[in-house]
């Protein structure tokens, strides 16, 4: 009867220690699936503020190319294009740099959100309109 009273005994202890052993690698799957959720909610966040970020790039760019096309026009148009695209608007001015060039700048607006871009142009007697320098904000 001591044998089988010592059998009995590991059998409840080992059933005691699966139950610790399931609850600890329990533990660790909600651990390891919290960080993962995490980790995917901020990887959305920063790919929503990056797709707006190349819309507002786009939009800029469009109003930089409205205003190449207006000078492209009449070379002395002064006034100011604004237009919307995608949800945003540009809003483009022109100055006059030398004899020939001008430069053409366009604000871009997006969730109030605003990005500034700039060129310089020249009117080449022989090729026309042609971009002769990007202006860094």
């Amino acid at each position: 009867m001591a044998a089988a009273e010592k059998k009995r005994y590991l059998t409840n202890h080992d059933q005691g220690m699966a139950a610790v052993l399931v609850l600890i690698f329990t533990g660790a799957l909600f651990m390891l699936g919290g960080a993962l959720l995490g980790y995917a909610v901020n990887e959305k966040i920063i790919a929503g503020y990056q797709a707006q970020d190349a819309a507002l790039y786009y939009i800029t760019e469009a109003g930089l190319e409205t205003g190449i096309t207006a000078l492209q026009q009449d070379f002395l148009f002064s006034g100011e294009l604004v237009g919307t695209l995608a949800g945003g608007s540009f809003r483009v001015t022109f100055e006059n740099a030398d004899i020939g060039r001008r430069r053409i700048s366009s604000h871009g607006t997006l969730d109030n959100n605003r990005k500034t871009r700039s060129v310089m142009i020249e009117n080449n007697p022989v090729s026309g309109i042609i971009v002769t320098e990007w202006i860094k904000p």
